[in-house]
């Protein structure tokens, strides 16, 4: 889930890690193999580099100190930063694609809140996100899992909004992950 978009701040400690990875894959393949994905080109690098240069901060904040895999421009680009969100979002679309994101995280924090600073401590446009996102996560109930699923295997779909229920090959019920336990789940 690539949430670049969002205040590192407001991400569980997994999601912050999981950004780094991302971003170090994103890295090889869109400037180590010049393969474009999601929008980026190589020559987007320097916006790369600052999305990683940002999760480190934040890796920091939360005290993991010794991050030994810098990320440093490969080759002049003659493109900066501004240049690729010009390219890639308006200011309309990014403040809809953070609603988004917020959306998608309350989802996988299963309706509570699980950044690193405090939800009193946000802005008011992330208050605001996140009161909506839990007014919506109550009126329906949860996670619908009404968006996309991944194959994990043996004809069972995983729900990418919440990641914690999968549809089984019988095509009937969602079931729940809970370590390495089933629960059936009304949907």
């Amino acid at each position: 889930m690539r949430v670049w978009w969002v205040d590192f701040s407001e991400l569980d400690d997994q999601r912050v890690l999981g950004q780094h990875q991302e971003i170090h894959m994103l890295h090889s393949l869109i400037v180590g193999r010049r393969n474009p994905w999601g929008g980026f080109l190589w020559r987007d690098e320097p916006f790369i580099i600052s999305v990683h240069n940002r999760i480190v901060v934040e890796m920091e904040e939360r005290g993991w100190f010794g991050h030994k895999t810098p990320m440093e421009t490969t080759i002049d680009h003659g493109w900066d930063i501004d240049e690729t969100i010009e390219r890639l979002n308006t200011k309309e679309r990014i403040q809809t694609r953070v609603k988004t994101d917020r959306w998608h995280l309350w989802l996988r924090w299963q309706g509570e809140y699980q950044g690193r600073i405090p939800i009193s401590l946000l802005s008011m446009g992330a208050k605001k996100d996140y009161k909506d996102a839990h007014l919506r996560y109550q009126a329906q109930g949860g996670c619908l899992h009404d968006g996309p699923t991944e194959d994990i295997g043996e004809g069972r779909r995983l729900c990418l909004l919440c990641k914690w229920y999968y549809w089984d090959k019988d095509g009937t019920s969602w079931f729940r992950i809970e370590r390495g336990k089933r629960q059936n789940s009304a949907g």
